[in-house]
């Protein structure tokens, strides 16, 4: 979709065309007397804030027609131009929807805002309309549901950094579900970010993932606190609605450690009755001090949920940072 204007210079036109000095992308409604102008640009949206900034090209041919209210007459159409501009004359006063052609639009994307989606020209009108292509904004719970090889938007809060694992991987919270992130492109995300994500949807150990991702920051934000849960909701992630969140188990006795593969892993159990196993795993990277926590050891954990696969599937919690444990006895 990249052109050698930049957007800056598309919106620029687009004002002289509103003061009637330019034209591009035109087409006129032939045989009316026309009483007013339609005009407006076309861009591709590159990080999914859904309004034109300066980084975002111009997207030339696309189609974009006005279809008289209520009904299905198409009056006029018009065709961006390599600027991304189109412009319809000699519009008869009156009420249209704003429509763009779909098989215009390139099949990886889709539009993804007309503003304004429906006007009403009034004799000499000139009316500036905004046409965004891009790849769909979903919710996390909506992209966990996607087939793999989705490029698609998200929105969430970090609940840890992208340095805290040697996977760079990010886990994403959105209002009732998470996702991990997995191969995130370099950028600095922090605890609490609130952050858009453009990725692929994927499927690892038997979970969707969001992959090969690229950041874009919001704000920074207060993070959601864990979910309290007992050791075999954790070790089956509430039969996988927990997965990737962030939990915590309480009151946890240490019943074996390990070192494997470079991480120390803790088997713990609590007194839940039928009773069952949780692996922590604390990721060699993060750099914990593993002394205190010796078999017979009890303490509360908080920590982010990872399946391992395996059937029935299987999750790992693994704490943050040296503050995600305490150490009761």
């Amino acid at each position: 979709m990249r052109s050698s204007y930049s957007i800056v210079a598309a919106l620029s036109l687009l004002a002289a065309l509103l003061a009637g000095c330019l034209g591009a992308g035109e087409e006129r409604v032939l045989g009316i007397d026309a009483t007013g102008t339609v005009q407006g640009l076309v861009y591709f949206d590159s990080n999914g804030s859904r309004q034109p900034e300066e980084d975002d090209p111009p997207a030339p041919g696309v189609g974009v027609g006005l279809v008289v209210s209520g009904t299905r007459d198409t009056l006029a159409r018009a065709s961006s131009g390599a600027n991304g501009l189109f412009r319809i004359s000699r519009v008869p006063v009156g009420s249209y929807d704003v429509v763009v052609d779909s098989a215009s639009v390139p099949d990886s994307v889709q539009v993804v805002l007309i503003d304004p989606p429906d006007i009403t020209v009034s004799p000499d009108d000139s009316i500036a309309v905004s046409i965004a292509l891009s790849f769909p904004k979903l919710s996390v719970a909506d992209v966990r549901a996607l087939p793999p090889g989705q490029k698609v938007f998200v929105e969430g809060i970090a609940l840890n950094a992208r340095e805290t694992f040697g996977d760079l991987s990010v886990h994403l919270a959105g209002s009732s579900a998470a996702i991990r992130v997995t191969r995130v492109k370099p950028a600095t995300i922090l605890l609490g970010d609130s952050l858009r994500f453009l990725g692929t949807t994927a499927v690892q150990n038997g979970q969707p993932t969001l992959d090969d991702a690229t950041t874009f920051l919001i704000a920074l934000v207060e993070p959601p606190p864990a979910e309290l849960v007992t050791v075999a909701l954790a070790a089956a992630a509430d039969a996988g609605r927990l997965d990737a969140a962030l939990v915590r188990v309480d009151s946890v006795t240490v019943s074996d450690t390990a070192t494997v593969a470079g991480d120390y892993m803790l088997t713990v159990v609590d007194a839940s009755v039928p009773p069952d196993t949780l692996h922590v795993v604390l990721d060699g990277d993060v750099g914990f001090v593993t002394a205190p926590f010796a078999p017979d050891s009890v303490l509360d954990v908080t920590g982010l949920l990872v399946p391992v696969g395996g059937a029935p599937p299987r999750w790992r919690l693994k704490p943050r940072s040296e503050g995600d444990l305490v150490l009761r006895r």
